[in-house]
């Protein structure tokens, strides 16, 4: 099966007008959208960070190095409308609280990063990038960190990744394929997060 350009996995947890309504804002004419409802999760032997949130938005390579080519920016700016929409219900102060429980020493109490929504892309060889959001964002500094992200994968897929971006990778842990990534506000730079570093 062909990578979708764009997908969205959600559990039961997440309400369907928060997937109608992204998928109404970003439908469009040879767009190839995938949506996936999956079971709520059970338990997981990984550090927090790798957990499937309960809501993810993925965002295929071909979406910048296909899609937009063949179909021009128009839609660029309706991704970043839909992932807005998410803000209120899945960042904001609407969106649900979701905790971590472990034996001690193998979750952290003061927990900065959202368990409960996530975006996910393409990294290239089989790797895929988790972009980790920050719990408790304005609406002002979410679209900050999108737009960011967005920035990020476009170089990225063009082959413009710094290399002090690239260095930084060869030292941080990679579990399951997945390199985690988070927005630094005070760089206003996609950076790698480190999930033995704590």
């Amino acid at each position: 099966m062909e990578t979708p350009h764009i997908a969205v996995m959600y559990t039961d947890e997440v309400p369907t007008e928060v997937i109608s309504e992204f998928r109404e804002q970003v439908e469009a004419e040879h767009l190839a959208l995938a949506i996936h409802q999956r079971p709520s999760d059970g338990v997981y032997a990984i550090p927090e960070w790798f957990y499937p949130t309960a809501l993810a938005v993925f965002i295929g390579q071909a979406y910048f190095t296909a899609f937009l080519g063949e179909m021009g920016k128009d839609h660029y700016n309706l991704l970043k409308a839909g992932l807005k929409k998410l803000w209120q219900k899945a960042v904001g102060p609407s969106a649900p609280k979701v905790y971590a429980f472990g034996s001690k020493g193998k979750v952290s109490k003061d927990q900065p990063y959202s368990l409960y929504f996530a975006i996910h892309a393409e990294a290239g060889d089989g790797f895929s990038f988790k972009l980790l959001i920050q719990k408790g964002l304005s609406e002002a500094k979410y679209m900050e960190l999108v737009e960011g992200f967005l920035s990020f994968l476009e170089g990225h897929y063009q082959g413009n990744t710094c290399q002090e971006f690239v260095e930084k990778g060869q030292s941080i842990q990679v579990v399951g394929k997945t390199i985690l990534l988070t927005y630094n506000f005070d760089s206003e730079a996609i950076e790698h997060v480190d999930p033995i570093s704590r």
